[in-house]
């Protein structure tokens, strides 16, 4: 072979490879294009509408519920045996959240009501046991034992004995009340 053959033959070659790389090059960026094509042609998110939303387990167990109740909206989640845990509701009087104990008892509540927020704790027999709430009046804070004795930290509603006059305490007030009701001793007097 002549050596401008054997010229011609390397630069036959050297022009292949070439052409290899670009058309590799070319398809990846076609690939890339396509993909960004591809994204840009998704579908727009969609709005699922209806009065209750159920959402199952893999064992076919309820684990929450988002719906209509007496026309107020709610959202209620329940533990794996289907027992109510926590409860988001908005009704009229107010938006409240409440947590359940394993037996579904009202163990703790946050309400929101035109006079304020109130935040309630209960024990498992139901019984209130600490309310805080903050009102027009003032903050107030109430503890209450199993046989009914009470203490209000701040404003707190007192009824007189003798007269049946209601009266309110300040913020800056302590008031002990026996089970029946009755003050048993208050600061400041």
């Amino acid at each position: 072979m002549s050596p401008e053959v054997q010229t011609l033959i390397k630069r036959l070659e050297k022009l292949e490879r070439q052409n290899q790389r670009l058309r590799r090059a070319a398809c990846a960026a076609l690939a890339v294009v396509t993909a960004f094509v591809m994204i840009g042609q998704a579908p727009a998110s969609r709005t699922v509408s209806g009065n209750r939303f159920v959402l199952l387990d893999a064992q076919g167990r309820t684990r929450a519920e988002l719906g209509l109740k007496d026309g107020s909206p709610g959202l209620v989640l329940l533990d794996a045996n289907e027992k109510v845990q926590a409860a988001l509701v908005v009704s009229p009087s107010g938006p409240g959240l409440g947590l359940f104990d394993a037996s579904g008892h009202g163990r703790a509540a946050l309400t929101l009501t035109a006079e304020g927020p109130i935040l309630s704790l209960r024990d498992a027999n139901d019984k209130p046991q600490v309310s805080l709430a903050v009102t027009a009046d003032g903050p107030g804070l109430d503890l209450q034992d199993a046989e009914g004795f009470s203490t209000s930290v701040g404003v707190a509603e007192t009824l007189s004995p003798t007269t049946g006059e209601k009266r309110k305490t300040s913020a800056a007030s302590v008031v002990l009340f026996d089970s029946k009701g009755t003050v048993v001793w208050r600061a400041p007097s």
